[in-house]
């Protein structure tokens, strides 16, 4: 018996998928706060290698690479989470992790104590 599939259109290019994950990494338009993924981790920055899932301080929880994309999305980024099985957290999850370093912190670009909790962290339109 053949598997079932988890999307329509299996992924099979690699070149294609991390091409597709630097542009959404690089694009302000995922949500309405004109912060993209390379607002705050910028080649990497704050990236860590340590593999998921893990407890990540500014969600104050235990996630998966997925989940902590999504939480990024929904908060900072004031976007839509991503369906699980989309291509887009299939390309992000994999551009996040071929660019992860073992040191740094995420950068904060406006300095705000709680980017998350803002409306537009800086002052963006």
């Amino acid at each position: 018996m053949k598997p079932k599939p988890i999307r329509k259109t299996a992924i099979t290019d690699n070149t294609k998928l991390m091409e597709m994950g630097e542009k959404l990494w690089n694009d302000t338009k995922l949500g309405k706060s004109g912060m993209a993924c390379a607002t705050c981790h910028a080649d990497g920055k704050g990236l860590k290698k340590s593999p998921f899932p893990k407890y990540i301080k500014m969600a104050n929880d235990i996630l998966t690479l997925d989940q902590m994309i999504n939480f990024c999305m929904m908060n900072p980024m004031k976007g839509k989470p991503l369906q699980w099985n989309s291509p887009e957290m299939t390309a992000l999850a994999a551009y996040a992790q071929s660019h992860a370093k073992e040191e740094g912190a995420p950068a904060n670009p406006c300095a705000a104590k709680n980017p998350c909790g803002m409306k537009n962290p800086c002052g963006k339109k």
